[in-house]
């Protein structure tokens, strides 16, 4: 095989998306120990991959460029062999009559069977060079402790009080409000796990999910202190922090509920609209709860169901039982 120097991971993608490629470097890593792994991608992404220690530097990635002046730009950085996870015409032209190696994603068409994983089909991009996945994919993101204590104290969670954390992610953001979960749900969930006086429920979003989370926050205020609000609050690097000191993460098709698995942390995924056997919490199967097979628009980026403008009909169909179904065997704590 090939002892590549200098290779240069080409990823601009969906905070989801680019953390479920994160194996993709660890596996660069582990085949060629001695190259230099440059990130290319989204400058608001860099903080979040300074946590994979197989990344060496993150470079920012500006999509306002023409497509001359990044190939430059790619040029200057080196690179003997370029991995590319875009899979896009502009990915192509990017790399076009290149003089270096080039391998590029290839996503899996809607209507194959089986589905195929995204994290196995980013992984199935390097394929050409021989390289097989390695046994244990996650967790691929380290946080240093400083920063987990930093964000114990931004959430005012830095006494202990023997109650674990429990993260709720309530929000999907503003463009497919349909994948999410209905909020009474959360609003039960938050209280049913602070009266059991051994979790303290912290809910955890963007600036998108502020005005829900406080709301939902608002609604619980009463019930044993309340719960922790880190929506809007915190960097990408800290939001995997704050994954990483919570037990278990209930979320939906979100960003975060990656980053968890990314983390090190067991998620209770919540599907409907997406199909979990293509972009559920990797390795977290057994807690998910799979609504997909009722939902009329699956795999649609908006819901075509008449009057729906928020949770899609799927997703009004789980229940609070159903979660703490899945909680209780995550925490492994049948009296909750």
């Amino acid at each position: 095989m090939t002892p590549f120097k200098r290779i240069v991971v080409f990823h601009p993608g969906a905070i989801g998306d680019v953390t479920l490629a994160t194996p993709v470097a660890g596996a660069l890593k582990a085949a060629f120990p001695g190259s230099q792994l440059i990130y290319w991608t989204h400058r608001s992404l860099g903080d979040l991959l300074g946590l994979c220690r197989s990344i060496d530097r993150v470079v920012g990635y500006d999509r306002e460029k023409g497509v001359w002046q990044l190939r430059r730009e790619l040029a200057g950085m080196g690179p003997d062999l370029v991995v590319d996870l875009a899979g896009s015409p502009r990915s192509r032209w990017l790399t076009f009559m290149s003089r270096v190696k080039v391998v590029r994603y290839a996503k899996q068409a809607a209507e194959v069977v089986p589905v195929q994983h995204a994290v196995e089909n980013f992984l199935a991009t390097l394929a050409p060079l021989g390289i097989k996945a390695p046994d244990k994919l996650f967790p691929t993101l380290s946080v240093p402790d400083e920063t987990l204590e930093s964000v114990r104290r931004q959430i005012g969670a830095g006494a202990p009080d023997g109650r674990a954390l429990v993260g709720l992610v309530p929000g999907v953001g503003r463009l497919r409000p349909h994948r999410a979960w209905i909020e009474e749900g959360w609003v039960y969930a938050a209280r049913i796990l602070l009266r059991s006086g051994r979790y303290t429920p912290v809910l955890i979003g963007g600036e998108d999910e502020t005005g829900l989370c406080e709301e939902i926050s608002s609604q619980v205020a009463a019930v044993a202190d309340g719960c922790l609000n880190a929506a809007g609050r915190l960097s990408l690097a800290e939001t995997a922090a704050v994954c990483k000191l919570c037990r278990v993460v209930v979320s939906g098709d979100t960003g975060p509920a990656h980053i968890c698995v990314a983390a090190g942390t067991p998620v209770v995924g919540l599907y409907g609209p997406t199909l979990p056997e293509r972009s559920g919490p990797y390795g977290c199967e057994a807690l998910t709860i799979d609504e997909s097979h009722h939902c009329r628009c699956r795999q649609s980026k908006i819901c075509t169901v008449p009057g729906i403008t928020g949770p899609g009909e799927c997703m009004r169909r789980i229940s609070l039982e159903e979660v703490f179904v899945k909680l209780r065997l995550a925490l492994a704590d049948e009296a909750l």
